[in-house]
């Protein structure tokens, strides 16, 4: 993903909510 790639300070809350979203599709699947 190209979040996950960013760089810095700001990069960790964008890659941080995409995970969680993943992980709130796969809990609702």
């Amino acid at each position: 993903r190209a979040v996950a790639r960013s760089e810095g300070p700001g990069s960790f809350v964008p890659h941080f909510l995409d995970a969680l979203w993943q992980l709130t599709q796969e809990v609702q699947a």
